[in-house]
């Protein structure tokens, strides 16, 4: 799925995600993966590179912890519903 811009994998029930996601879906823009069962910041959107918008709302992000795995050309970040206790931009 190389020309793939937008994927939205809402309430599947996910605690991680795929490790080769990146290299899957290399021109992806904006990633939904809201209600789901993440716990942390997937490392692996760190390696997409065109990613913009990333949609990680209604997780279980309760420390929502270090952002570094935030590719720096996300413009929108939404952790809505995530009960954080504590947002930190640096690892």
């Amino acid at each position: 799925l190389p020309n793939l811009r937008r994927l939205t994998v809402s309430n599947c029930g996910l605690n991680e995600v795929p490790e080769r996601l990146a290299r899957a879906v290399p021109s992806l823009q904006a990633l939904v993966l809201a209600g789901n069962l993440l716990q942390e910041v997937p490392k692996e959107v760190r390696e997409m590179k065109n990613l913009n918008v990333l949609d990680l709302s209604r997780n279980m992000l309760s420390a929502a912890g270090k952002l570094q795995h935030v590719p720096p050309s996300v413009q929108t970040l939404n952790l809505a519903h995530c009960h954080l206790q504590e947002l930190t931009a640096e690892g």
